[in-house]
Formats: C-alpha cells, structure tokens, sequence
C-alpha cells in the first residue's frame, strides 16, 4: 500500500512540474513537436527511474536518517543554484518553436545550448 501512496506523490508532484512549464512555453507560444515531446517524456521517465533505484540503494548503504539529510541538503543547493543563476525577467529572447536538441536539454532539465 505504502509503494502506490509513494508512485501517486511522484506522479502528481512530475504533473505539476509539466503543468509549470507547459503553461510557461504556452505563454510564449512555443510548440514543441510531438518526437521532441516524446524525447522529454522518455529522458523524465528515465532519470526517475535511476533516481527511484538509487535512492533505494543508498538508503540500504547509508545508516539511519543520513540519506534524508542528504537529500534534503541536496534539493535545497539544486534550488539555491536555480534561484542563484535565474535570468531577469525582461529577457528579450523570442522562440517561437523548439528543436530536438533544445528539447532534450528541458528533458534533463538544464538551460538549452544555442
């Protein structure tokens, strides 16, 4: 019972985000294709994964709360650099339709490369 509270959280919390970045790229009026919208769903699927299974492991390596603290320690510098590194909000680019590369690159979640 306790795994399918777990994959419900996860699979709520990955539609949330895609809800916050859909609306931000439809705002804009960015399309992406639909090979490029497969590309960022199989690279998310992927990386959860290893995540789900690597978060398995090092609970069973690391003793009590240590991975908890750990974790905990390592989403807060992730936002810290996100908020660290944010661009100002008058930047003046326009994008009207995305490519593959730039695709991929929002799958693992880092800027685009131009």
């Amino acid at each position: 019972m306790t795994v399918w509270i777990i994959i419900a959280l996860l699979t709520l919390s990955s539609s949330i985000d895609n809800l916050g970045a859909g609306l931000a790229y439809g705002i804009r009026n960015i399309r992406i294709p639909v090979m490029a919208n497969l590309g960022i769903a199989l690279i998310g699927f992927i990386f959860s994964m290893a995540g789900i299974y690597f978060g398995l492991w090092l609970s069973s390596v690391l003793p009590g709360v240590l991975p908890a603290v750990l974790g905990a320690i390592f989403l807060f510098l992730i936002g810290l650099r996100i908020v660290l590194l944010a661009k100002s909000a008058n930047d003046p680019t326009v994008i009207s339709k995305i490519g593959f590369g730039e695709a991929l690159c929002s799958g693992l979640r880092y800027p685009p490369m131009r």
